[in-house]
């Protein structure tokens, strides 16, 4: 597991080195993080030679559908364990980011991810 602090004790941790899925097994990359306010959670995907982009938002603060819903992705924020895992049937290979920004607006993008 890789963590990465932020101010106030905020930090976010996810599933660190090369994920390999293999026969259709589903995607799965943990994400937890400690916030002493009400976190707003993201996850990033960043393909080779582009830069990072949004690819999916916590919906329980709200939001509408995010590129990584529309490919099937899905990572459900469960509060009482402060997780956020992404979730896929498939894999898709890439480097993925699992992000916290707290209501004041501070962000944390943890260590690279990849998927093979």
């Amino acid at each position: 597991m890789h963590s990465m602090s932020m101010t106030f004790g905020d930090s976010v941790t996810q599933t660190e080195g090369t994920v390999l899925v293999k026969g259709g097994a589903p995607l799965v990359i943990e994400c937890t993080y400690e916030s002493i306010l009400f976190p707003y959670l993201l996850w990033y995907i960043r393909h080779p030679n582009e830069a990072p982009k949004l690819w999916l938002r916590d919906k329980t603060s709200g939001g509408g559908q995010d590129e990584g819903d529309k490919q099937g992705f899905f990572a459900d924020h469960v509060q009482d364990k402060k997780s956020f895992h992404l979730k896929k049937s498939s894999s898709e290979s890439a480097v993925y980011y699992c992000a916290l920004r707290p209501t004041v607006g501070e962000k944390c993008i943890s260590a690279l991810q990849k998927v093979a």
